[in-house]
């Protein structure tokens, strides 16, 4: 988090106006490259944990292709890199264009060599799909905050063999903090 809070800025914002039948209000939304950040990172903290749904997957593709044109595919993997989510995001730009349909020409890494097997991260979309609400070891939804908790951890554990190949720091901090906000 400390790595990618770096690149979030006031300025790097547009402004653009909603509007509703008669009322319109102005928002800030963040640039096309901080946006693929976001959800690239975000994708990934779910992809570790209870599981992650093929429409954030069709969510992120559909950004890819609006962005692509704005965002340079070096200057985009170089951001990855000071991240500490490289690997992750090649796999996950990997997997849009295999499975989502994402022409190759519209990911950062357009023309590299595929960096890892996306598997893995393919059998966490159809095992658990919406946030996990559809893993069938995780149907049930506790009552208490210590067994979601720990249903949660379960998760974790279940999806640790992936989340350690492709994105080693965040998988532990992201597992310790979970474990600390239990205890403190």
């Amino acid at each position: 988090n400390s790595r990618l809070k770096k690149f979030f800025d006031i300025i790097d914002t547009k402004e653009i106006e909603i509007r509703v039948e008669d009322a319109s209000s102005k928002v800030c939304i963040p640039s096309a490259r901080e946006n693929l950040l976001l959800m690239t990172s975000h994708i990934l903290k779910h992809a570790i944990g209870r599981g992650i749904g093929l429409r954030q997957m069709c969510d992120l593709t559909r950004a890819c292709h609006k962005s692509h044109a704005e965002v340079e595919s070096e200057e985009m993997r170089r951001i990855y890199v000071s991240a500490g989510i490289d690997k992750w995001s090649h796999m996950l730009h990997d997997f849009l264009c295999e499975w989502l349909g994402l022409p190759e020409d519209e990911s950062p890494y357009s023309g590299m060599k595929k960096k890892t097997e996306n598997s893995g991260l393919l059998s966490i979309v159809i095992e658990g799909g919406n946030f996990g609400h559809y893993d069938g070891r995780y149907s049930v939804y506790p009552d208490s905050q210590w067994e979601r908790k720990m249903q949660t951890f379960k998760s974790f554990c279940s999806h640790a063999r992936f989340s350690l190949s492709v994105a080693w720091q965040e998988t532990v901090w992201t597992m310790l903090s979970l474990v600390k906000g239990q205890i403190g």
